[in-house]
């Protein structure tokens, strides 16, 4: 009872939101297209660029490219990292190390790690699609970059947007939203390979910045956010008090949807 009552209230709070918003979230436990593997081997379609996957053992700290169509492992490489991940948006890969904070280009041709970029303690880094975005905890401040880009990434550098205590997070799309502890957002668009300037795209209701343990994520082009220690969501239109004590975690950024998943 408790479950149905909190979907009907987040749909009231999203009605009407900007470009179909988030209209509802499914209490569910979400198994990632890759969770079930036997050495690599997928159960699900998938519908790539080239047909095929980068997946990872964890345990061989291996990353291999999975020939989808064939089912065969037709590549890889290996990493020294001992906590790895990665990150694919049609041939652009990333190979994340997340001990030492790094990412690293994959040459996808050669099997070869390229160029990489180091991101410190106080750097949050998200990924979608082909676009990295980095914002310095505290200051605000916020880079965007083409993942071809990321080697050549410098604090040094002008950042695109500078809001005291901003948050970052980039969009299945590519492009990238920036949430002001005020819960003003903005959206940076991209455009190719660049990125358009800073512009208003609503608020997330109720949002606290100075909360310890908030998760970012998008669907489309709306701001969601989770407290994962009070099971708040925090939604364009509204804040939402999940029922139950358990941890959740937040979904990925993914394409417009009417649903979030937890």
């Amino acid at each position: 009872m408790m479950f149905g009552k909190a979907m009907e209230s987040v749909k009231q709070a999203l009605s009407g939101s900007r470009g179909g918003g988030v209209a509802l979230i499914a209490m569910t436990t979400v198994v990632a297209l890759l969770a079930t593997l036997y050495r690599g081997i997928p159960i699900a379609d998938v519908e790539l660029h080239d047909g095929g996957v980068w997946v990872t053992n964890g345990q061989q700290r291996l990353v291999g490219h999975l020939n989808y169509p064939s089912r065969i492992l037709d590549g890889g490489l290996a990493v020294t990292a001992e906590a790895f991940d990665v990150h694919q948006s049609g041939n652009d890969v990333l190979a994340k190390d997340l001990s030492t904070l790094t990412a690293a280009l994959v040459d996808t041709s050669l099997f070869l790690l390229g160029s990489s970029g180091s991101f410190a303690a106080d750097l949050d880094v998200s990924y979608g699609a082909s676009t990295v975005a980095v914002t310095e905890l505290g200051s605000g401040k916020v880079w965007v970059m083409d993942a071809q880009a990321i080697g050549s990434f410098s604090r040094e550098a002008d950042p695109l947007l500078e809001v005291k205590g901003a948050r970052a997070v980039a969009t299945h799309a590519g492009d990238v939203l920036v949430v002001a502890p005020s819960g003003e957002v903005q959206i940076i668009a991209r455009q190719g390979r660049n990125f358009a300037s800073p512009e208003k795209h609503g608020e997330v209701k109720g949002y606290r910045a100075d909360a310890a343990r908030l998760v970012l994520s998008a669907v489309g082009d709306q701001v969601v956010v989770l407290d994962q220690a009070t099971n708040e969501l925090h939604l364009p239109k509204g804040t939402m008090q999940l029922p139950g004590t358990d941890e959740l975690e937040l979904q990925s950024a993914s394409a417009r949807n009417d649903v979030v998943v937890l």
